[in-house]
């Protein structure tokens, strides 16, 4: 797929991040390897890729570098079951610094180290022979720090000097160390005599576990040293003793330091767990029959979510973030209907979350030796808790926008990140209100561009998700009387501030929920954080999605150009609505257009009828249909073109947008000279002025008062004409009429009775 630079140069297909041309020697960054200043898609054959530059060098060059040879390619090391120095071949040439394939396990020789942290560890990862003294010093807390040792640590099978692990408090067992076969004591000893050395470490409670694996140590010079490990029971001393070859001449191992503080004497209790809802399981277990002098108070749950396999064991230290929970379970607040089993409803977890959990008796004992004493254990189980809708998404917002598409993000609770399946987006427009924007006068005071916020990655005391991430991330432990052993420091001060930001955050959404609805809102607080089956309601919705949640970030195209749109983002744990959140809801605007059309401008031309409409241009524009954002003024500028005089050339005016559309959508340049002008116009909108609208020709000439015509006698003509005209009809009518009249008087007929009887005329014959 081609990429174009940001001067829209389409670049070489080798390119990545942009170009200065259309070659393959002008990328900025190359996608692949880079020979010379040429991107290229390999290497050619004369060269090799240098990985750590990711350059085509040659072989010569590569060896200068310090740099090992492996399939053509140049490295810093060797791969795994690769070795350019320590390989048992005949045939080997190590002046080649080639790397060649181990038989079974490549050695590693590695100095001597103190490892106080796993970043100290990880420098030994792979390491088979520690050529000097290993001294562990573990004070960081990890949820997984056995094995995260193992895993930099767990290859190690000799030490030339000695191995000393001492006030670790955060180290639970030595599992660790599983390959470890030997110890030298070569060049110096722990205190002159021992190369064993395990003393003041405040949770160790485990040494090697002997039943996984065959364990066989062996000390080639030197003793044991065990002194002051409270958990750490003598008997794992005394198995550890039996495993290893050594001179146990000078071994100190202080029975009375060691496990005074741990009961060692563990009757297994059986335990077995029903899942009754996304946030509360039923634990039973067998009951524990007590020794005569002890006095059975109650049992401990202890509890803690766990993706991988825990070890009762771990989480031990009273400091640790990652501690296990406890619940303690007095006898009367147990289910005793059961004839074998105790039961106890634990309550307050995390939906769709794997828990640890085990059971240990709470009681008090007459013996004075702790670690004589008889106590109930379990072995570690586990349970995973029904699906449950999801907390709100935590701090949406912007990752990049466009002047048409905004790309949001948001944050999640991390033990929520296997609860979330999927999400939904509804996007809601938020139109400008033009009454509003139209009581400023813009032209007398413009908006100020507003400055974007500076983005902060981690939460603060100021953001909204500090609270949340607190006490929703914690589980509610309200319904108890007691919290026995628990880790976790609650402050009634947070949970006031918690309850106002709530408050806060629900004002905020009462109003928005009332702008997106058809109607204003009259539901209570709870109803605003709606679900997906409610956005049917919505008028202003213009997009909305369903997407799986693969990232934690989304981008909404097909916006307009700087427009304010409100998203409101919900996280769902299954298909159906009914497993999605109450929504978060978060808003922002798209960046202006560099590239929308200008104002379409008419020069009007009109004949004065007066001296006071001279000098006068007259334009008309309308408003433009897409804009960046409303518009709420025009600027309008004249110069003119043939300008005899050294004053001013061209001015500009501006007016607001409800000014000119009573004005009709046109404007006056009035006062003007003789002369030619140029005139054009730009519309104002909230992110700014857009572009000017091209230059149009426009002439002012001299006005000339209009010429008045002499027609009294062409007046007078016309009416001797009229007059004379009807005199004539006039005349004529009558003789018509007279004429008209005596010929129908001659012609009357005679009339049917005249008088005479017989029916004749009396006239004379003739």
């Amino acid at each position: 797929m081609a990429k174009y630079s940001p001067g829209k140069i389409k670049c070489h297909e080798l390119c990545l991040g942009g170009c200065v041309n259309r070659k393959d020697t002008g990328c900025r960054v190359c996608r692949g390897p880079k020979d010379g200043r040429r991107c290229v898609a390999q290497c050619p054959e004369d060269k090799m890729l240098y990985q750590e530059t990711m350059r085509c060098i040659t072989k010569p060059n590569c060896i200068d570098r310090g740099g090992l040879l492996f399939e053509g390619l140049c490295l810093k090391d060797c791969p795994a079951g690769f070795s350019a120095t320590n390989v048992e071949l005949a045939d080997v040439d190590f002046s080649n610094h080639t790397c060649y394939p181990c038989h079974q396990q490549c050695p590693k020789i590695c100095e001597g180290s103190q490892i106080m942290y796993l970043a100290d560890a990880e420098r030994l990862e792979g390491c088979t022979i520690i050529n000097g003294t290993l001294q562990i010093r573990m004070n960081e807390d990890h949820p997984h720090l056995v094995a995260e040792l193992r895993r930099f640590l767990g290859r190690i099978q000799e030490i030339m000097g000695y191995l000393k692990v001492y006030r670790s408090n955060t180290l639970p067992s030595l599992e660790f160390l599983e390959n470890l076969e030997i110890i030298h004591g070569q060049w110096e000893l722990g205190h002159g005599k021992y190369s064993l050395m395990i003393y003041e470490n405040a949770n160790l409670q485990k040494l090697w576990n002997y039943g996984d694996y065959p364990m066989s140590l062996k000390l080639i010079t030197g003793s044991m040293y065990f002194v002051y490990n409270p958990l750490l029971c003598i008997s794992h001393i005394e198995v550890l003793k039996k495993m290893t070859t050594y001179n146990s001449t000078n071994d100190l191992i202080s029975a009375d330091s060691n496990g005074f503080m741990q009961s060692c004497n563990v009757v297994s209790l059986i335990v077995k767990s029903e899942v009754q809802s996304s946030r509360n399981v039923t634990i039973y277990w067998t009951r524990f029959n007590t020794a005569p002098s002890q006095q059975l108070m109650g049992y401990i749950i202890f509890f803690t979510p766990s993706d991988t396999s825990r070890s009762p064991y771990d989480g031990r230290d009273v400091c640790s973030e990652y501690s296990w929970q406890s619940k303690l379970v007095h006898l009367n607040d147990t289910n005793t209907s059961h004839k074998v089993f105790l039961a106890y409803n634990l309550t307050g977890l995390k939906p769709f979350t794997r828990y640890a959990y085990y059971i240990k008796t709470y009681l008090t004992d007459s013996l004075h030796n702790v670690t004589h004493r008889r106590i109930g254990q379990s072995i570690v189980h586990y349970f995973k808790t029904q699906i449950a809708r999801p907390t709100p998404p935590l701090r949406v917002f912007t990752m990049r926008k466009t002047e048409d598409s905004i790309t949001f993000s948001w944050k999640i609770l991390k033990s929520e990140e296997n609860l979330v399946q999927r999400y939904h987006v509804d996007v809601f427009v938020q139109p400008d209100d033009r009454k509003l924007l139209d009581q400023r006068n813009y032209c007398l005071n413009p908006r100020e561009v507003e400055k974007e916020p500076e983005m902060v990655e981690e939460c603060t005391a100021e953001m909204c998700c500090s609270v949340n991430s607190v006490f929703l991330d914690v589980p509610d432990f309200s319904d108890s009387d007691s919290d026995f052993y628990s880790r976790k420091k609650r402050s009634v001060e947070l949970k006031k501030v918690s309850v106002q930001t709530a408050k806060i955050a629900d004002e905020f959404q009462s109003i928005m929920y009332g702008f997106l609805s058809d109607s204003p809102s009259t539901e209570t607080t709870s109803k605003v954080h709606r679900t997906k089956r409610d956005t049917e309601n919505f008028r202003n919705r213009i997009y909305y999605n369903d997407f799986y949640a693969g990232g934690i970030e989304y981008t909404v195209s097909n916006l307009l150009p700087y427009t304010y749109y409100t998203f409101q983002l919900f996280a769902c744990s299954a298909a159906d609505s009914s497993y999605c959140s109450a929504y978060s809801i978060y808003s922002d605007r798209t960046d202006p257009s560099p590239v929308l059309q200008p104002l379409n401008l008419i020069v009007i031309k009109e004949s004065p009828l007066d001296s006071s409409e001279a000098n006068t241009i007259v334009i008309s524009f309308k408003e433009p249909e897409l804009a960046n954002g409303a518009i709420v003024a025009f600027n309008v500028e004249i110069k003119i073109l043939n300008a005899q005089s050294e004053g001013r050339k061209s001015r500009v005016e501006c007016i607001t947008r409800l000014e000119h559309e009573r004005a009709g959508y046109e404007y006056r340049f009035r006062n003007l000279s003789i002369g030619e002008y140029a005139v054009r116009a730009q519309a104002v909108s909230l992110s700014g002025p857009d572009r000017f609208s091209d230059w149009y020709f426009a002439k002012v000439e001299e006005w000339k008062e209009p010429l008045v015509e002499d027609n009294s006698v062409r007046n007078g003509m016309i009416t001797f004409g009229v007059l004379l005209g009807l005199t004539v009809g006039m005349i004529g009518g009558y003789v018509l009429y007279h004429k008209y009249k005596k010929h129908h008087d001659d012609k009357e007929l005679l009339i049917e009775n005249d008088g005479n009887e017989d029916g004749f005329v009396d006239c004379d014959l003739r």
